[in-house]
């Protein structure tokens, strides 16, 4: 096969990754050992989907739906967990072990294909250390497994195209479908792949076809499986999606500018953090790098299509494409809202490998071209004797390169270093803090005290990972508008008076600090202890924990009705509970309704839970049914059905429950109300007109 030969490698040479690696990994073991993995809702989703395998449920998602994200990763927490272990106790671990071979593949693989051994061992340092991997290794996430499988597939495919063995090509197939199945974005995986195999030079066109078509069959017949098992579970390839609620004509820039400055292209250098020079700086110096690779790829391409330099630039190409394939579809997905735009950094990581491979193969060549042309006749590879690093020095141009290069690899280390020295922070970067949780203090102490019954939060999901299922999770009620400053706290303290008029006795409420969810809540966990019925439990470093006291936001939503309801002493009730026998589908009331003011009270005396779990049905006839809205003005009256543990507590045998009638002008004329069971019918009916 046509390419340069591969240089010789010593036993010493082939271990010089080893060491990064191992520095890699363990920076991410050690963070995660002292502040547990970072947790997002698709953490959860895969951590859960984990814990249902292995239970023998299959893939189930946190909110019992089927899981449509893809499989590979839940089946690799489940696989590492070996039925002992927690999949949320082995995700830092695993995510640890995948990005130190990461770091040892990409450096094997440079070291055979780099001249200069100097690249080969800075690339390796750059990786092991730089910002976007070793952030995202530290999250629950699939994207670090993506990024070693990805990059596999790519040198195995440069591999066999080097090469020839049909081995290599059999694990870039196998490489493509895993990656595939670990992202649905992966599919530039297989695609790349298959191009490479079908522009491969000196082959006939046939043997390059099938080569390409067992590649792609190889990754899209587990991928087509799965698709089909998500349509007849789910009924959807890969599952609902938020809808855009952005221009999409600033999609395109927006992602590009996270690629440039915010992604693998990050400095943080005190030189340039001035805004004044901070996007020209960073702009030249990535200019210094990438012109005169460009003038030496130019000058050996020259001459169209020449054998060549195509073998001996493979490793560039087989990157940049894979790079250009990934974006072209990356732009569409963020397009389109498969993909949030919000997310976009955490997809344009997996890129950070294949450019830092096409930059040094440039450098490399760059390097290579200076050392020949003192040596008339010699443009391409040099002999080993010339490398890197064995004399023959890289001349002026190249070492006016050095400083541009080790400012590059200063402002992509260094934050790396100084954020695991710093201690405690969330995360190695403010803007890849989509949620708390490294070392939570409160999600630790929903851990080590189980909670029972429904649980609420403002990140549901993060405590239903730690929680487990006590019951119904759900997320506290958020602000659908903006409110005024001045009338936030109000406003907040309303919501909440409102909403535990409807929550369940005795549910749980997590509230966990979060600078970024929480800006969609009018209220936080100073407001929660100052209203009544929410009994705090627990006040935390970074949150706090309360129990819903029925009775005591009843009685505070309805001071004086609640007790002369619950004491007895309302007088007589409006329509009086039916005698012993006559309540079950009849035309009294099993409860005693008491009408006082607008508030419509419930309440049964001696009561069990089996008298409350029964829907309540309540329909309310006004005056004029020209004053309901909808398809209402047709049935003539407004249903205000309700679920008893909306509205009510059961305590020491007396079943309470309170309901504010809306208002409708001039009057409420009939009132009706009861028990059914659907399918089944009423259970008891209670129908009268206000006094």
């Amino acid at each position: 096969m046509c390419g340069p030969p591969k240089t010789g490698t010593s036993g010493l040479d082939r271990l010089t990754a080893l060491p990064f690696a191992v520095l890699g990994a363990a920076l991410v073991l050690s963070r995660e050992i002292a502040y547990g993995v970072n947790l997002h809702g698709d953490s959860v989703n895969y951590i859960v989907a984990a814990r249902n395998l292995l239970a023998g449920e299959g893939f189930v998602n946190f909110a019992g739906g089927p899981y449509v994200n893809c499989p590979l990763y839940p089946l690799l927490l489940a696989a590492a967990s070996m039925g002992a272990f927690d999949p949320l106790d082995v995700a830092g671990p695993l995510n640890a072990a995948l990005f130190g071979l990461t770091v040892a593949v990409v450096g094997r693989y440079l070291r055979r294909r780099l001249e200069s051994r100097f690249l080969a061992t800075w690339a390796c340092l750059v990786v092991a250390l730089s910002i976007p991997l070793v952030s995202r290794a530290t999250w629950g996430f699939a994207h670090t497994a993506f990024i070693l499988l990805a990059t596999l597939a790519l040198i195995r495919t440069d591999e066999f195209l080097a090469e020839g063995r049909t081995s290599s090509l059999v694990w870039a197939a196998v490489c493509s479908a895993l990656a595939w199945q670990t992202l649905y974005i992966g599919v530039a995986v297989p695609v790349a792949v298959g191009l490479a195999l079908l522009v491969q030079p000196n082959a006939p066109r046939r043997q390059r076809a099938r080569r390409a078509a067992a590649v792609a069959l190889t990754a899209a017949t587990p991928m087509g499986l799965w698709l089909v098992r998500n349509v007849l579970v789910a009924g959807s390839l890969t599952g609902s999606r938020l809808p855009i609620d952005y221009d999409a004509a600033a999609t395109v820039p927006g992602a590009f500018g996270r690629l440039l400055w915010s992604g693998w292209l990050h400095f943080d250098l005190v030189l340039l953090r001035w805004p004044e020079i901070g996007v020209p700086a960073k702009t030249c110096l990535v200019a210094a790098i990438l012109i005169p690779v460009g003038f030496v790829f130019v000058r050996e391409h020259r001459t169209p299509w020449r054998t060549s330099a195509l073998s001996h630039w493979r490793p560039f190409y087989l990157s940049g494409g894979f790079a250009a394939i990934y974006l072209g579809l990356l732009i569409p997905f963020v397009m389109l809202g498969a993909i949030h735009y919000g997310t976009v950094s955490r997809y344009l990581e997996p890129l950070y490998v294949p450019f830092l491979i096409a930059l040094v193969v440039g450098l490399d060549r760059f390097l290579g071209h200076e050392r020949g042309r003192r040596r008339p006749g010699s443009l391409r590879s040099p002999p080993p004797e010339r490398r890197a690093g064995t004399g023959g020095g890289p001349g002026l141009p190249a070492a006016l390169l050095m400083p541009a290069l080790s400012l590059w690899t200063a402002g992509q280390v260094g934050p790396t270093i100084d954020g695991m020295r710093r201690g405690p922070p969330q995360c190695l970067r403010q803007d890849f803090c989509a949620h708390p949780r490294v070392g939570s203090e409160t999600l630790r102490y929903v851990r080590e005290h189980p909670v029972a019954g429904d649980v609420y939060s403002n990140l549901p999901h993060l405590v239903y990972l730690h929680a487990g299922d006590a019951g119904r999770h759900a997320e506290l009620p958020r602000h659908h508008r903006p409110v005024p400053d001045a009338d936030v706290a109000s406003v907040g303290s309303k919501r909440l008076a409102k909403w535990l008029a409807r929550a369940p006795d005795g549910a749980t409420v997590v509230w966990l600090d979060d600078p970024q969810t929480n800006v969609f809540y009018d209220y936080d966990a100073a407001d929660m202890c100052a209203t009544p019925g929410m009994t705090p439990v627990a006040a935390l470093a970074d949150g706090a924990v309360f129990r819903v006291n029925k009775a005591e936001a009843l009685r505070a939503r309805y001071p004086s009705v609640y007790e002369s309801v619950a004491t007895g002493d309302a007088g007589a009730p409006t329509v009086p509970a039916a005698p012993a026998g006559e309540g079950h589908r009849g035309a009294h009331a099993a409860f005693d309704l008491y009408l006082l003011g607008t508030t419509l009270a419930y309440r049964k005396e001696p009561c069990v839970a089996e008298d409350v779990q029964a829907r309540f049905f309540l329909h309310l006839f006004p005056a004029d049914a020209a004053n309901l809205y909808g398809h209402r003005q047709r049935y003539g009256f407004d249903t205000k059905d309700f679920d008893f543990r909306q509205h009510g507590v059961v305590a020491d045998g007396v079943c309470l429950a309170m309901v504010t009638l809306p208002s409708y002008p001039p009057e409420i004329r009939r009132i009706r109300t009861g028990q059914f069971v659907p399918g089944e019918g009423r259970l008891w009916k209670a129908e009268f007109e206000p006094p």
